[in-house]
């Protein structure tokens, strides 16, 4: 499907746009089950299109990372090109993911062995908002971060029990596994759901004697500081990944990441338009009458631009070069644009003698540019 053919992907489940990922979850499973080929007795191809389309959308929106790319750029992010997940072969699939395996009325995907293979640990991901200053978004910026994250115990080296052999002991619920099935009804009969035991939080070990360090958390919350680099071109608003900076529930877990949201400060002088830079400069009225060579200031220091006899007020000049660079992409910059406010004296707080050179003036302007008909 091309993507000018292609819905929206929140339009597809029928979530909002702040759909948490527990209801984008509930809405997949709903409509997979509702929509899947092996249940649809009339229409298959049709049914199959929109099943992967159903697919497509819960593969982005339930991945944290795509979906903020999706909300950022649309289908026109280069990752949006098209689903490139494995899929599910059939309806076992949908009930391994929602239920557990070996659970699907529609066939049996049991692991090999009498004990199952403990799922790998992922640490959950960090949020922060840094605040940069507007010239530090135009050339990037090196700044320190404050980081306060979870850590595996370094006394206990993230068991949680004090020292000796004596300081744990098998859990009576699951007898060691880890794991403990449940029996639940669905809209298929009963199903049988393994789950992580409770008790001893799927270690398949309780803690008699904990860490005095970590008094039996197996984590502790630790401050420390990281040097980040911005780099040139961000705007407000845009998210930064720093890999394995989130938090570490397990000395074994893979770490989560570290999101750091940029605020870009206003200029007093400088406003950012797309990849130029606007700013207003003040001429007199002769200047604008007779032309000049005027002295601006740009982001990078001190230049001159010619103004030509007869500008007016609000015309703009360009100075090749002078703006934001394009994002990853440090040898393309766009423009400082100056708009030039030409400054008009008010006649009544004038000298007589000023008065009177105004008043000559008047008299020998061309009729062109003298009163102008109201309208």
């Amino acid at each position: 499907m091309s993507k000018k053919n292609k819905r929206d992907y929140y339009e597809v489940l029928g979530v909002r746009k702040d759909a948490s990922k527990d209801e984008i979850k509930h809405a997949y499973r709903r409509l997979a089950l509702t929509h899947h080929p092996d249940r649809v007795k009339e229409n298959k191809a049709e049914a199959k299109e929109k099943f992967m389309e159903i697919q497509e959308a819960y593969s982005v929106l339930s991945d944290d990372e795509r979906r903020r790319t999706y909300d950022q750029f649309g289908f026109n992010a280069p990752e949006m090109g098209g689903f490139g997940g494995e899929g599910f072969s059939g309806m076992s699939d949908i009930f391994d993911m929602f239920f557990g395996r070996g659970n699907s009325p529609f066939g049996s995907s049991r692991d090999s062995g009498s004990s199952r293979r403990r799922r790998q640990q992922y640490g959950e991901d960090i949020e922060q908002r840094v605040e940069i200053e507007f010239k530090e978004a135009v050339f990037g910026v090196k700044i320190d971060v404050q980081l306060r994250r979870y850590e595996p115990c370094g006394d206990c080296h993230g068991s949680g029990a004090a020292g000796g052999s004596n300081s744990t002991t098998t859990c009576d619920r699951c007898h060691g596994r880890g794991e403990v099935q449940e029996v639940r009804s669905s809209l298929f009969g009963r199903v049988v759901q393994v789950t992580s035991c409770p008790q001893c939080r799927g270690e398949g070990k309780i803690i008699k004697n904990k860490c005095p360090t970590c008094r039996g958390e197996k984590v502790i919350r630790s401050t420390k500081k990281i040097n980040v680099t911005i780099p040139p071109g961000v705007e407000s608003g845009m998210s930064m990944k720093v890999q394995g900076m989130g938090h570490i529930p397990t000395s074994d877990a893979i770490p989560g990441d570290l999101y750091i949201t940029i605020r870009v400060k206003q200029d007093p002088q400088f406003e950012r338009d797309n990849l130029d830079i606007r700013s207003t400069q003040s001429i007199s009225i002769v200047q604008a009458m007779k032309g000049a060579q005027i002295r601006v200031e740009t982001i990078d220091g001190f230049g001159k631009i010619r103004i030509p006899p007869g500008t007016q007020s609000g015309t703009e000049f360009r100075v090749r070069g002078k703006g934001f660079t394009r994002l990853n992409r440090l040898e393309s910059r766009g423009d400082h644009i100056v708009t030039v406010q030409v400054i008009i004296p008010d006649y009544k707080k004038l000298d007589k003698e000023t008065q009177s050179l105004i008043n000559q003036l008047d008299d020998n302007l061309p009729k062109k540019y003298k009163e102008f008909p109201s309208k």
